[in-house]
């Protein structure tokens, strides 16, 4: 009875090890994930705050109208654009974050563009500048 139960468990056990022993099988993209170039969409922020969005470290907060607007690091999304988080504040109260990102053209000035994009998940404030 006891040389039963050794057997049972050291075959067990040799089935568990060769089990985990071979190699998972290697699998080949046939689609890439991103298309080369896919444009930037949303809504295009004012051409006056694109010198400020495009500097590594500015200095000072964006003066808007009705915001004060905080610039996080710049960063380089999944898509390959430029980024950048904007900390919106009304009366020194966050209000929100939105992402901004930059498209650039290849047309005569190499000007990038700036949009804030369109949020993944809705709320029911959305600012924009």
């Amino acid at each position: 009875m006891v040389l039963i139960k050794q057997l049972t468990l050291i075959t067990f056990s040799l089935l568990l090890i060769t089990a985990c022993s071979s190699a998972p099988r290697h699998v080949n993209a046939s689609l890439p994930l991103v298309s080369e170039a896919i444009p930037v969409t949303g809504k295009l922020i004012p051409e006056e705050y694109w010198q400020t969005l495009n500097e590594v470290s500015p200095s000072a907060p964006i003066a808007h109208k009705q915001y004060q607007i905080n610039l996080q690091a710049i960063y380089h999304s999944a898509l390959g654009e430029t980024c950048r988080s904007l900390d919106f504040y009304e009366k020194g109260v966050k209000v929100q974050t939105r992402i901004a990102c930059a498209q650039t053209q290849q047309a005569e000035s190499d000007q990038q563009k700036w949009y804030l994009v369109h949020d993944i998940i809705k709320n029911a404030t959305v600012v924009s500048m």
